[in-house]
């Protein structure tokens, strides 16, 4: 008697082909989206650090702006205490980070110093005060962070009148 099949074998062979073949292609197809996705997502970093460092050189420029004045005798003579302080923490800010920073923050330490007579890196500032002029100085940014939301919502608010007016005069 001869080997006798009922097809049954046959049809799970080719299904199993066919399943097989299936799964191959869309493995194939995930697999190229994954490395399209980490293409893409390589492609976004580098934008992401791009613009990173655009926004980073900015800042460094305003910064840098911002420093010139502590070259200038003339500024110390009119320099205010805000000022002075504006300038030293611009300048701390910077200073690991751009050499024209760490020459001003030289220039500053030198100029309070010979000045004032107060070493900007010990101040020897009473503890309670520092604190106090933080917490003024935090309250003032958000002050002055609600003045700016409040004065843009008023001028929509008449930006949006002065239309309602003028359609209403045409």
């Amino acid at each position: 008697m001869a080997d006798e099949t009922d097809g049954v074998g046959e049809t799970f062979d080719d299904s199993l082909r066919i399943a097989l073949t299936v799964a191959s292609q869309f493995g194939e197809r995930i697999s190229r989206l994954r490395e399209q996705l980490a293409r893409q997502r390589e492609a976004d970093a580098r934008q992401e650090a791009r613009e990173l460092q655009s926004r980073f050189d900015a800042e460094r420029g305003a910064a840098r702006a911002g420093l010139a004045v502590v070259n200038q005798p003339e500024w110390w003579t009119r320099a205010s205490v805000e000022e002075i302080a504006g300038v030293h923490e611009t300048a701390t800010a910077w200073r690991d980070h751009d050499d024209t920073a760490a020459a001003a923050h030289d220039t500053i330490r030198r100029e309070v110093r010979d000045r004032y007579g107060v070493d900007v890196d010990r101040p020897g500032a009473d503890p309670v005060a520092v604190a106090e002029a933080l917490r003024n100085a935090e309250r003032d940014r958000a002050e002055a962070r609600e003045e700016r939301r409040r004065s843009g919502e008023d001028l929509t608010a008449s930006q949006i009148l002065l239309a309602s007016a003028e359609g209403r005069d045409r």
